[in-house]
């Protein structure tokens, strides 16, 4: 089976935002050793920024979220397509535009999803069931819509140590809040969450 992968073909939208923060106000604080309220909603930005920042260098989902991805046509025949977020928890529809200009919506029945589980697992699949092929589509731009939750569950769920990359970026954005400290050398991330987010990294993944 090869592998459809969308890449810079998709239009990716988050349609539904993540409840919750992997990391809680209090937490937070307490992490920073800051007793007063002065700072909440800044520190709540910081979290929100730095769970951000970790998605994005892992291609991961934390919390569970709800993304939209629009492609512009089904793969050949032999292909599975591959959903750009991990973990994948559901397909909630795939949808696409027939060859007669037609909404059509791809029956959950007639194709399978692979979402491996587990803190490092690798992207999701979509395949057509055996005897059934990908349907046909008008050939316009983004004629295929595929709506999917990824994320590892709840707040409880997220692995500890990429919690803790969270915790590590907010204190380091909290104590250094200008790009460059005169007489210093700064990183915008630090070694230590690097360290913790390449072993989550999708693209050192090995699907099977």
């Amino acid at each position: 089976m090869n592998i459809y992968r969308p890449g810079r073909n998709a239009r990716l939208t988050l349609t539904t935002a993540p409840a919750a923060e992997p990391l809680s106000t209090t937490d937070a604080k307490l992490h920073l050793r800051v007793d007063v309220s002065t700072d909440d909603a800044y520190i709540d930005t910081l979290v929100k920024a730095a769970r951000l920042e970790v998605e994005r260098r892992t291609g991961r989902a934390l919390i569970d979220q709800t993304w939209t991805m629009k492609v512009p046509r089904f793969p050949g025949a032999g292909y599975a397509i591959e959903i750009p977020r991990a973990p994948l928890q559901s397909v909630t529809s795939v949808a696409y535009v027939d060859a007669a200009g037609d909404s059509q919506t791809w029956a959950s029945s007639e194709y399978s999803v692979d979402a491996p589980d587990g803190e490092y697992a690798a992207r999701g699949l979509i395949v057509p069931d055996y005897g059934v092929s990908y349907p046909s589509t008008q050939g316009h731009l983004f004629d295929v819509t595929i709506v999917f939750v990824a994320g590892y569950g709840g707040a409880s769920a997220v692995p500890a140590d990429l919690v803790q990359a969270i915790r590590l970026l907010v204190a380091h954005w909290y104590d250094t809040r200008t790009p460059v400290v005169v007489g210093t050398i700064t990183a915008t991330v630090p070694q230590s969450v690097t360290a913790i987010l390449d072993n989550y990294r999708l693209d050192k993944v090995v699907v099977g």
